[in-house]
């Protein structure tokens, strides 16, 4: 190429490679583009004109290199070019604007390809970095924003050395930002995110006051938006954060009213058909999630509302609802048809979104089922989700230890302890959701005091969970812990310190109605009343009311255990006068036999190998045995 005006060189160049099948021409455009490049450094000193043309040039050679070769690194050299000849020269007076929009599809073609190579916290660092450049631009700067949060959030799931301050940073800065430009549909947006990660952090009291603080915006906000959808989306949104907070630190009784409010608006949000309605502004083309998945998203919280309660029936039946919705929208095709409105951004992928609600909710029901005494149920939803998380990215990587979670409940009701042990360990190693590590430690503690023999054991994984100095703001997990210590207590026929404990439980699970610890609660004290003394009406006036509990849950394994205490107590003296609506040995076996043919259907079916996954990748043979598991979205 000879020496010319950098501007007609470019066009000239451009044209010709407009004129070409890039499937087929692949290599004369990347040398057309080599050597165009190589001219302009040569003009890059004597005219002004060149940046922008050298930086577009980069960005087309690394489009097509990402499009028709295999060849990333090539790919990201380009785009860093493009990206530095923008920030070397991003403060100077009179710069081409297009540097900058240059710079911005650079950076996201160059974190496209670091997350697809799998290296997430740098392409979190690309992108943070190219957020000052899109102040220019308040679409791509939120949308910067929000893809930042994305990823930062699955990468602190599977990183306990990866903080969220960094992008806490960011979206702090984007609020103000958004305040800025005047718009208030995108400050609240950013403010809701950042309550979520605040969630993320276990900061459960900032997130509190934050979401406090801002109920009168949001209130405000929703009453009078002019995009009524802006309106609505927002006040859902708020709701369900509200809702997770309070959820996640066990505050069942306190959030009826919050999810009261939930569900009326989700009603009105996906009644009104208001999904995709298009703001003019640019700036607000955004949404944390389709109002389907906010649909699915209020049902699971409503799940986990019921079953933290212990309304295991309630609980299932939400779930049936939203995987009724979920196969609807599986049967309409919605995730390959594209929507009207589908140009609106989302903050997710929807797809992958709509998977991991999936998981979630069967991983709720599988916990109800294992509670109700229904474990083929159990196992056979377990190897669904292990089928359904092999069409989710990274998903062993991050939902891995909650999968062995369910298979260890799973084998301790199965009564194979030393695989339940197992899985309970392997959570315990390969976690960093703290609440799933305790749970998982006081799952653990109940082995090793079943075995009989292992008191000590007992004794030094819960004294890692002491609920007087807990290490998690959890009521529920809080309760389990002062349950777990009375348990231990009561093996170690130390009965006064029990029936402490169980005084300390059932005040926390009484202030929440956290049903089942109180339940089991009553069980226990009542097994205290049958082993100290020879009276048998202590004992039924405590263990009746247990076994009522137990059937209201319901708890099968609880109801076995006091229908066999009420057994024992009505033989004895005192409990002459003790009136029961049932014969507690025709409730015992009764459940014995359930329990039994339950026990013998699940341990032949294929999906029980699945347990033998304990550490590591899925094995190869299970991938293909949960691969067959083709269950229908709610097998029954």
């Amino acid at each position: 190429m000879s020496s010319m005006d950098p501007v007609k060189l470019c066009a000239q160049v451009h044209l010709a490679v407009s004129a070409l099948d890039p499937a087929h021409n692949t290599t004369t455009i990347v040398n057309l583009y080599r050597a165009l490049i190589m001219e302009l450094n040569k003009l890059q000193a004597s005219s002004v004109h060149v940046a922008p043309l050298l930086s577009y040039t980069h960005l087309k050679m690394a489009d097509v290199l990402q499009k028709h070769t295999s060849n990333s690194n090539l790919v990201l050299e380009h785009c860093n070019y493009c990206i530095e000849l923008a920030m070397k020269v991003q403060n100077e007076p009179g710069q081409d604007p297009c540097l900058a929009d240059n710079c911005l599809l650079a950076s996201w073609k160059s974190h496209v390809v670091h997350v697809q190579k799998g290296n997430v916290l740098t392409a979190v660092e690309i992108l943070t970095n190219s957020v000052s450049v899109a102040q220019c631009n308040p679409r791509w700067f939120f949308r910067l924003v929000l893809r930042i949060v994305s990823l930062s959030c699955p990468l602190a799931e599977v990183a306990s050395k990866y903080k969220l301050d960094s992008c806490m940073d960011v979206l702090v800065t984007a609020e103000k930002y958004a305040d800025k430009i005047r718009t208030q549909y995108m400050f609240l947006l950013m403010r809701l995110h950042r309550i979520l990660l605040l969630m993320k952090q276990g900061s459960t009291e900032r997130a509190e006051s934050l979401s406090d603080e801002s109920d009168a915006l949001v209130n405000q906000f929703a009453d009078t938006a002019k995009n009524e959808f802006h309106g609505q989306h927002i006040k859902v949104h708020h709701l369900m954060l509200n809702m997770l907070a309070k959820l996640s630190v066990g505050k069942i009784k306190s959030t009826r009213g919050t999810l009261k409010q939930l569900q009326d608006a989700i009603k009105i949000l996906t009644q009104s058909n208001l999904d995709g309605i298009r703001s003019k502004n640019p700036a607000e083309q955004f949404q944390w999630m389709r109002s389907e998945h906010m649909c699915i998203l209020a049902y699971l919280i409503t799940v986990i509302h019921h079953s933290c309660g212990g309304s295991l029936e309630k609980a299932k039946k939400y779930a049936e609802k939203a995987l009724m919705q979920i196969e609807i929208l599986n049967s309409a095709n919605e995730l390959n048809v594209p929507q009207q409105g589908s140009s609106v951004e989302s903050v997710v992928h929807h797809d992958q979104m709509l998977l991991k609600l999936h998981v979630m909710i069967m991983e709720s029901v599988v916990q109800c089922d294992l509670v109700m005494g229904q474990k083929q149920l159990a196992i056979k939803k377990i190897a669904q989700v292990v089928s359904i998380g092999s069409k989710i990215e990274r998903f062993f990587e991050r939902f891995g230890p909650q999968i062995h979670m369910l298979m260890g409940l799973y084998s301790m009701t199965m009564n194979i302890m030393d695989n339940a042990e197992a899985q309970f360990q392997s959570v315990l190693t390969t976690s960093v959701n703290k609440d799933l590590v305790i749970f998982a430690a006081l799952n653990l503690s109940v082995i090793f005091l079943r075995a009989g023999t292992r008191p000590n054991e007992a004794e030094k994984i819960l004294s890692t969970v002491d609920p007087k100095n807990f290490p998690s703001p959890s009521e529920i997990l809080k309760a389990a812990a002062y349950f777990l210590r009375s348990l231990h207590a009561f093996y170690t026929n130390q009965y006064m310190e029990c029936r402490t404990f169980i005084r300390e439980t059932v005040k926390i699970s009484n202030n929440e109605d956290i049903s089942r610890l109180t339940t089991c609660s009553f069980a226990l004290l009542g097994h205290v009343h049958l082993m100290t003394t020879s009276n048998g009406k202590d004992c039924c006036e405590t263990v009746c009311p247990a076994l009522k509990m137990a059937e209201k849950v319901p708890d099968a394994h609880v109801k076995l255990w006091a229908a066999a205490l009420l057994g024992d107590a009505v033989k004895l003296p005192g409990s002459s006068n003790i009136t029961l609506k049932q014969n507690p040995e025709v409730v015992h076996e009764t459940v014995k036999q359930q329990l039994l043919s339950d026990f013998l259907t699940s341990s032949k079916l294929p999906q029980h190998e699945i347990i033998q996954w304990v550490h590591g990748p899925l094995p190869e043979k299970l991938k293909a045995l949960a691969k067959s598991s083709s269950l229908p979205t709610n097998p029954q």
